[in-house]
């Protein structure tokens, strides 16, 4: 959580695959804390950067409670302004 706590500008918006919003630096780090409890693996590529904007894959291997053993592929594209993450935006 130190990268997103170091990153994330105060009004951050975090959008999800099914169109859910989280907006704010706390409601999105919430959101973060609560998705990174059920990971047992993550790893993430080099990102592709372009302008201010960079895209990464993660690949997860989450246990949950309620869904059991899933595997995630992800792309997430962020949005850079005044050397902080202001727009991410998750595909998979």
């Amino acid at each position: 959580m130190q990268a997103e706590e170091e990153l994330y500008a105060s009004n951050v918006l975090h959008v999800e695959t099914d169109g859910r919003e989280f907006k704010g630096f706390d409601n999105v780090l919430q959101k973060e804390k609560q998705f990174l409890e059920n990971k047992s693996l993550i790893t993430v590529s080099d990102p592709i950067v372009a302008s201010n904007f960079f895209s990464i894959n993660m690949h997860m291997e989450i246990t949950h409670k309620e869904l059991g053993n899933k595997i995630i592929d992800e792309i997430v594209i962020y949005e850079v302004n005044n050397n902080k993450i202001v727009f991410l935006r998750c595909y998979y």
